[in-house]
């Protein structure tokens, strides 16, 4: 019933990545990735608001902000620009 976590090979405004693809999520964040980002997609605040994430398990998930991306995967076969929450790696 459980198997191998759902990876895909994207393109995240222009630079290749892997990525988890979770169909089921509310959100969609990054993490490491954003630190390696030239140039780096401006981080929005996300103070005015005033949302807080929670996991399935119910614990809160700590955010920088949030950019416009442009997401590229090979099922799409065009470039859709999306919001990406900037996650701190813990």
């Amino acid at each position: 019933m459980i198997g191998d976590a759902n990876l895909d090979k994207i393109k995240l405004d222009g630079h290749d990545t892997t990525a988890l693809i979770d169909s089921g999520s509310q959100v969609s964040t990054i993490e490491i990735f954003y630190n390696t980002m030239l140039p780096k997609p401006i981080l929005h605040s996300m103070d005015e608001f005033g949302v807080e994430l929670k996991c399935a398990n119910g614990s809160s998930i700590p955010y920088s902000g949030y950019i416009f991306a442009n997401v590229e995967t090979e099922f799409t076969q065009k470039s859709i620009e999306t919001v990406l929450l900037v996650v701190p790696v813990q």
